[in-house]
């Protein structure tokens, strides 16, 4: 009975595996560990000038300094931007995954992370997947800053988040 439950499963995944969509090209994002501060925090949120209907978050980022991050619960795992960790000395490694955005299908790269800061709250070694933001995205770059990342569901989990706009803060 056993065999035959699990071959079957074999064989569920076999057939709708390529079905699933973009998510079975990705590698696993792992939810990193995390160590809590003090009890709750308030990140401000920022608004950009070319981008007001999305929420970003500065982030301490320990080596890398205080970095703009997109903060979004719809992607299920952190990416970040090709260019800013290029910049940051941040390696990356080449990888088979793809993902299907905005802009069609992109290669993605990954990166594992120095340990960020969320307000007190130490997240250790994220994971992300690499890509160039601007270039593959809706993502904005302006004059002056640049979108290192977006901060998805692989690291958000572990947290309570709560957004209130209109306090301008998360």
């Amino acid at each position: 009975m056993y065999h035959a439950r699990v071959r079957s499963l074999c064989l569920t995944f076999a057939v709708l595996g390529p079905l699933a969509g973009a998510c079975h090209h990705l590698p696993p994002y792992p939810t990193p560990r995390v160590t809590y501060g003090a009890a709750p925090i308030e990140l401000p949120l920022v608004q950009l000038p070319e981008d007001q209907t999305r929420l970003y978050v500065l982030v301490e980022t320990g080596s890398m300094g205080e970095q703009l991050w997109f903060f979004d619960t719809g992607y299920s795992h952190t990416t970040c931007d090709a260019a800013a960790l290029a910049q940051e000395g941040v390696p990356t490694r080449k990888t088979l995954s793809t993902t299907r955005g905005e802009l069609g299908k992109v290669r993605l790269e990954a990166a594992t992370l120095p340990d960020i800061d969320l307000g007190g709250h130490t997240v250790h070694a994220p994971r992300c997947a690499v890509r160039d933001l601007p270039g593959t995205s809706s993502i904005p770059d302006g004059p002056g800053y640049i979108v290192t990342g977006v901060l998805g569901t692989n690291v958000l989990r572990r947290f309570i988040v709560e957004v209130d706009p209109a306090a301008g803060v998360v």
